[in-house]
């Protein structure tokens, strides 16, 4: 099945690269020599992936990456030379906080989604370049969730 899509994701795959670059100069993060970026975190993969996207397009670009808290799995991106602070757990520590978020990871995610949803793609509208592909569920299940409140 993959050598008979193989052509199309990869078309596909070299047009998605392009429009996130055209969002991220549009945006003005290219013109920058430094950059911070602010997630819930656990791996720093947000991090590594923009970095490599830049380094790959010719973008040298510092990112210093701050986050709610990152797992153990994190110091891999971290030894590499990533640089970023937590808040609540650092690399897996303190161990008790690590087993609590562990324990309530899917709500903590549910409360830090942006209330648009995740982004699916980018395209280009004209001059512009937008985000979309939004979550349409996650504006039910928050007005479920707010309703709950009640």
């Amino acid at each position: 099945m993959y050598k008979l899509l193989n052509n199309d994701i990869i078309k596909l795959a070299k047009t998605e690269r392009i429009n996130l670059l055209k969002y991220l100069y549009y945006i003005g993060l290219l013109s920058q020599n430094k950059i911070a970026l602010v997630d819930i975190g656990w791996k720093g993969t947000m991090q590594s992936s923009l970095y490599k996207l830049l380094k790959k397009s010719g973008n040298i670009i510092e990112i210093k990456g701050y986050y709610f808290g990152t797992i153990k799995e994190a110091a891999k991106n971290h030894k590499q030379g990533m640089d970023m602070s937590s808040y609540l757990i650092d690399l897996g520590k303190p161990k008790y906080y690590n087993n609590l978020v562990k324990l309530c990871l899917p709500f903590l995610e549910f409360i830090h989604t942006a209330p648009h949803g995740s982004v699916n793609k980018y395209a280009c509208l004209g001059q512009e370049v937008k985000p979309v592909g939004c979550i349409s569920y996650l504006k039910i299940l928050r007005s479920g969730v707010a309703h709950l409140k009640t």
